[in-house]
């Protein structure tokens, strides 16, 4: 081999082992270049994923408060057509009550009331009140049960009130109470309903 060839195949050689080198340090390079492309997509991914939770979550905070303020809205809304009807309802209640106490029923209602308030009382002293508005019925009931019924000084309506002193007992049959009782206990059900 001649110095020539032999500096050929030395030539050959390094050009080799440097397209070699050469070739393996880009394979590298491509995978390094790879493997930061990935991880800087994954840390854009989740960039992306946070930004889109913290958007998501501000809008849902926002259509919650709103829908909130709405639905106060309606509940109001719905509170004030409920007492309108409330009171519509029981100013109906109010005639028919008062028509009714032109009836012979309300008589045999008074009458049951007082009976009622005599035996309860059995032995002990019992003062029956009737409204003032019930004046002209006191002295025909009074002789039918043998008492003394008294006028109340204030109305209740209609109805029976009694007092037992030595039991310290109020019977309150009056309209006035039992009409209060139910006005304020009064509920609409039913329909539709909202949480």
């Amino acid at each position: 081999m001649t110095t020539e060839e032999k500096l050929q195949h030395f030539y050959d050689a390094a050009i080799k082992e440097a397209r070699d080198n050469a070739g393996r340090l880009l394979d590298e390079h491509e995978k390094e270049l790879k493997n930061l492309l990935e991880e800087h997509k994954k840390a854009k991914d989740r960039e992306i994923a946070i930004a889109l939770k913290a958007e998501t979550d501000q809008a849902s905070r926002e259509i919650n408060k709103t829908l909130s303020s709405q639905l106060l809205d309606i509940k109001r809304e719905g509170k004030k057509c409920q007492d309108r009807y409330k009171e519509k309802l029981f100013q109906e209640v109010m005639t028919l009550l008062e028509e009714f106490k032109k009836t012979k029923s309300y008589e045999d209602y008074l009458r049951r009331k007082i009976q009622e308030a005599l035996e309860f009382a059995q032995q002990d002293s019992v003062t029956v009140y009737l409204s003032p508005e019930d004046a002209a019925k006191v002295s025909p009931m009074s002789k039918e049960f043998g008492v003394d019924l008294q006028i109340a000084e204030h109305s209740f309506l209609g109805g029976v009130q009694a007092k037992i002193p030595e039991k310290n007992i109020l019977i309150d049959s009056s309209f006035l109470e039992a009409f209060n009782n139910e006005k304020a206990n009064f509920t609409f059900d039913g329909g539709l309903t909202y949480e």
